[in-house]
């Protein structure tokens, strides 16, 4: 069965099929099937009409004022003295040297240049600090190698808890002593016990324990007296006894 009463037909004379959802086009306000919608598909001449009073939009673009700049901004960026249009990278007048600007020397330095200039300092340092850093901690490793060969000390100590050092004897009765003497010492004793054993080792008196009498000394790399009571770990933790020198002073005190 037919219903004829309901939809309508494409307005399309060689189409005239029978839509029961129509398509209204917006333009010529026919209807049409869903294959002549659209309105090339039915050769709309209200809508080829309204194409053609369209005018494209055109954007505008500035040029920068400089020669050797070929930068173009979609917005105009003129400079508040000479009012000539630059891009964003040259709008201060120190960028583009303002004519305005009458002794050339007193232009500031500008914020870019600013940058640069920090990041420039800071890039080398950068390089050198590394290289400083490398050539001490291979000069270290060698003084400890060379330590190792020769150093002396207590074969009982277990191979985890050695520490070596040159120790130097100075001010002993008297006499300066400044040759080098490779020894090893657990990093668990403490300041007093490695002063006796330095002493036994190499025959040296040694009177710290009676009062009155000139007492033996262990000094650091730069001659501070350290307290007896301290451990070697905990020296060579806070950096009081450098491990890239490693050389511990005997000394009686003045």
């Amino acid at each position: 069965m037919e219903f004829p009463d309901l939809g309508k037909r494409c307005s399309v004379a060689t189409c005239q099929q029978l839509d029961f959802l129509p398509f209204l086009c917006s333009a010529c306000r026919k209807v049409y099937c869903k294959d002549h919608k659209e309105w090339d598909s039915h050769n709309c001449q209200p809508a080829a009409a309204q194409k053609d009073d369209e005018q494209p939009l055109q954007s505008k673009v500035y040029e920068c004022y400089l020669q050797d700049c070929s930068v173009k901004e979609l917005v105009p960026v003129q400079c508040p003295e000479c009012h000539k249009n630059f891009c964003m990278r040259h709008r201060h007048q120190q960028d583009h040297c303002c004519e305005k600007i009458e002794d050339k020397s007193e232009i500031e330095i500008s914020p870019k240049a600013k940058v640069e200039s920090i990041i420039g300092r800071e890039l080398k340092v950068t390089i050198k600090e590394p290289k400083s850093r490398k050539s001490s901690k291979t000069a270290a490793k060698v003084v400890l190698m060379k330590l190792k060969l020769h150093a002396v000390g207590d074969k009982r100590i277990p191979q985890d808890e050695k520490e070596y050092f040159n120790v130097i004897f100075v001010n002993l009765d008297g006499n300066n002593k400044q040759e080098a003497n490779p020894m090893f010492f657990s990093k668990r004793w403490t300041v007093g016990r490695t002063i006796d054993y330095i002493a036994s080792s190499k025959g040296i008196s040694n009177k710290n324990n009676i009062a009155g009498e000139k007492k033996l000394q262990l000094l650091n790399n730069e001659d501070v007296a350290i307290d007896p009571s301290e451990r070697l770990e905990d020296l060579i933790r806070t950096n009081v006894i450098d491990l890239d020198v490693r050389t511990l002073k005997l000394s009686y005190s003045v």
